[in-house]
Protein backbone atom coordinates (compact mmCIF):
# COMPACT_ATOMS: atom_id res chain seq x y z
CA UNK A 1 0.00 0.00 0.00
CA UNK A 2 1.19 3.54 -0.66
CA UNK A 3 0.41 5.03 2.47
CA UNK A 4 1.74 2.35 5.02
CA UNK A 5 5.09 1.79 3.61
CA UNK A 6 7.92 0.72 6.23
CA UNK A 7 9.16 4.44 5.86
CA UNK A 8 6.08 5.84 7.72
CA UNK A 9 4.75 5.82 10.62
CA UNK A 10 1.45 5.24 11.19
CA UNK A 11 0.64 7.67 13.83
CA UNK A 12 2.30 10.49 11.51
CA UNK A 13 -0.30 8.83 8.78
CA UNK A 14 -2.90 9.26 11.14
CA UNK A 15 -2.64 12.90 12.70
CA UNK A 16 -2.37 14.13 8.62
CA UNK A 17 -5.85 12.31 8.00
CA UNK A 18 -6.82 14.50 11.00
CA UNK A 19 -5.89 17.74 9.83
CA UNK A 20 -7.40 17.24 6.42
CA UNK A 21 -10.53 16.31 8.01
CA UNK A 22 -10.59 18.81 10.75
CA UNK A 23 -9.60 21.51 8.21
CA UNK A 24 -12.17 20.71 5.49
CA UNK A 25 -14.97 20.43 8.49
CA UNK A 26 -13.76 24.68 9.59
CA UNK A 27 -14.49 24.98 5.51
CA UNK A 28 -17.73 23.39 5.67
CA UNK A 29 -18.84 24.95 9.21
CA UNK A 30 -17.84 28.63 7.66
CA UNK A 31 -19.93 28.44 4.17
CA UNK A 32 -22.89 26.28 6.30
CA UNK A 33 -22.64 28.46 9.82
CA UNK A 34 -23.56 25.31 11.25
CA UNK A 35 -21.70 23.19 13.56
CA UNK A 36 -22.81 20.44 15.75
CA UNK A 37 -26.23 22.32 16.51
CA UNK A 38 -24.03 25.56 17.18
CA UNK A 39 -24.91 28.66 14.80
CA UNK A 40 -22.01 30.60 13.90
CA UNK A 41 -22.03 33.77 12.63
CA UNK A 42 -23.30 34.97 8.80
CA UNK A 43 -20.74 37.61 8.13
CA UNK A 44 -18.83 37.42 5.27
CA UNK A 45 -15.55 38.40 7.48
CA UNK A 46 -16.27 34.92 9.56
CA UNK A 47 -16.89 33.10 6.13
CA UNK A 48 -13.79 33.89 4.86
CA UNK A 49 -11.16 33.82 8.15
CA UNK A 50 -12.94 30.30 8.43
CA UNK A 51 -12.49 29.12 4.98
CA UNK A 52 -9.26 30.29 4.97
CA UNK A 53 -8.18 28.90 8.09
CA UNK A 54 -9.40 25.17 7.52
CA UNK A 55 -7.81 25.42 3.91
CA UNK A 56 -4.49 26.30 5.91
CA UNK A 57 -4.94 23.20 8.46
CA UNK A 58 -6.09 20.73 5.14
CA UNK A 59 -3.00 22.24 2.97
CA UNK A 60 -0.87 21.56 6.48
CA UNK A 61 -2.15 17.92 6.74
CA UNK A 62 -1.38 17.46 2.91
CA UNK A 63 2.20 18.95 3.27
CA UNK A 64 2.60 15.81 6.37
CA UNK A 65 1.45 13.21 3.89
CA UNK A 66 4.12 14.16 1.41
CA UNK A 67 6.63 13.09 4.23
CA UNK A 68 9.49 15.52 2.00
CA UNK A 69 11.88 17.57 3.71
CA UNK A 70 10.89 21.05 1.86
CA UNK A 71 7.34 20.50 3.17
CA UNK A 72 8.55 19.91 6.76
CA UNK A 73 9.74 23.23 5.94
CA UNK A 74 6.89 25.23 5.13
CA UNK A 75 4.48 23.47 7.02
CA UNK A 76 4.98 25.41 10.20
CA UNK A 77 3.84 28.45 8.14
CA UNK A 78 0.34 26.89 7.05
CA UNK A 79 -0.37 25.77 10.51
CA UNK A 80 1.06 29.21 11.86
CA UNK A 81 -1.02 31.05 9.60
CA UNK A 82 -4.00 29.77 10.78
CA UNK A 83 -3.95 31.65 13.66
CA UNK A 84 -3.75 34.74 12.68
Amino acid sequence: MGFLNPGRNLGIIVVAALMILFGLAEIVTGFTHYFFGITTSAASAFTCSSALIGAFYAAAGMLTLTMKKWAAVNRPGFVGGSNF
